[in-house]
């Protein structure tokens, strides 16, 4: 489950996730027919997917961390947050022995009214920080029809291999004073013969 901070409380801060390597993608979904046959829809987004990514430690209390990355749409708005024919995806991080970390979903309120690119922003705690293989399932699904109480769909899975490389120590900086002179430096502590600004 998605976990998304809307304060600066120090509790519920996340650091970011840098992306290193993406792969693209064309989010579809298959029509099943009786008779057997099986077609793919024409794309319905696309985007380039996260395929190697690394936690950047900002804070020593966070174990969450925020991973962004873009998606377009392919069909109108208006189409896509329609009940009867909305597009949704799931973003599903599982590890390779079957174990589900987290999920992130794209839904009718969440694309760009815009039209132009959605940002996917998926916060999860004690996930992007654990270096490994895993897999990144991506589901779409296409809503073809609703009552209002039931709705069908169509749907359309892919896998994308995922690597977490060893989080990273941001470099942190500090402002020093000598004199009258004032200066940043990118380390934690000032040194000899400067004193901290604040």
């Amino acid at each position: 489950m998605a976990i998304f901070a809307f304060s600066a409380v120090p509790a519920f801060a996340s650091d970011a996730v840098e992306v290193l390597e993406t792969v693209p993608a064309l989010g579809t979904v298959e029509i099943k027919y009786t008779n057997g046959k099986t077609e793919v829809s024409t794309p319905l987004w696309s985007g380039n997917i996260p395929s190697r990514v690394r936690a950047i430690k900002a804070s020593s209390y966070s174990s969450c961390h925020e991973l962004k990355f873009p998606i377009q749409a392919l069909r109108p708005y208006a189409e896509i947050v329609n009940a009867s024919t909305s597009v949704d995806i799931y973003f599903e991080l599982w590890t390779p022995n079957g174990e589900k970390i987290d999920t992130e979903w794209v839904y009718s309120s969440t694309w760009n009214p815009l039209g132009g690119q959605t940002m996917v922003v998926w916060m999860a705690c004690n996930a992007w920080d654990k270096p490994g293989s895993y897999n990144l399932i991506v589901k779409t699904t296409q809503t073809v029809s609703t009552t209002g109480l039931l709705s069908r769909y169509l749907s359309g899975m892919q896998i994308v291999p995922l690597v977490i490389d060893p989080p990273s120590k941001k470099a942190s900086t500090v402002e020093c004073k000598k004199g009258k002179t004032t200066k940043s430096f990118k380390r934690a502590k000032c040194p000899a013969g400067w004193k901290a600004t604040s």
